[in-house]
C-alpha cells in the first residue's frame, strides 16, 4: 500500500443520544485511539458521531461515492461503527436497526471487495 492517502476510513461512533439503551462508556475513548491509529497509517478519517438511521445510511452511501470517486489514488476503504448491535444489525441512535448484510451485499454487487 503506497498511495497517499493510503486509504479512507469511515469512523461512526454512537455513544449516548439513544432512546431507551443506554450510553456506551468509553466508546469515544476507543474512537479517539481508532481515529489515531488510522491517521498515523496514511488513512483520511471522517468522523461521525451520533447518528440517526437515516444519517447513517447517508454517511455510509456518501463514504461509497468518495471511494468509488478516489479508486485510483487509494488503496484500502475502512468502515467502523461503533454502536448497540446484534444478529447482524447495528442500531442508530434512534434505535433503527441497520441491516449489516444488506448493505455488505450492495457493495459486492458493485465490485468492491470487502472483508470483515
Amino acid at each position: 500500500m503506497l498511495s497517499r492517502p493510503r486509504g479512507h476510513c469511515l469512523l461512526i461512533n454512537n455513544v449516548d443520544a439513544f432512546k431507551t439503551m443506554p450510553s456506551r462508556q468509553g466508546s469515544d475513548i476507543d474512537a479517539s485511539k481508532l481515529k489515531s491509529l488510522f491517521t498515523q497509517l496514511g488513512f483520511d478519517v471522517i468522523l461521525r458521531r451520533n447518528l440517526i438511521y437515516t444519517d447513517m445510511i447517508s454517511a455510509i452511501k456518501n463514504f461509497a461515492i468518495t471511494i468509488e470517486e478516489n479508486k485510483d489514488t487509494s488503496d484500502c476503504a475502512v468502515v467502523i461503527i461503533l454502536s448497540h448491535g446484534g444478529n447482524g444489525t447495528i442500531y442508530a441512535v434512534d434505535e433503527l436497526a441497520v441491516d449489516v448484510s444488506d448493505h455488505l451485499r450492495r457493495q459486492k454487487k458493485r465490485k468492491i471487495t470487502i472483508t470483515g
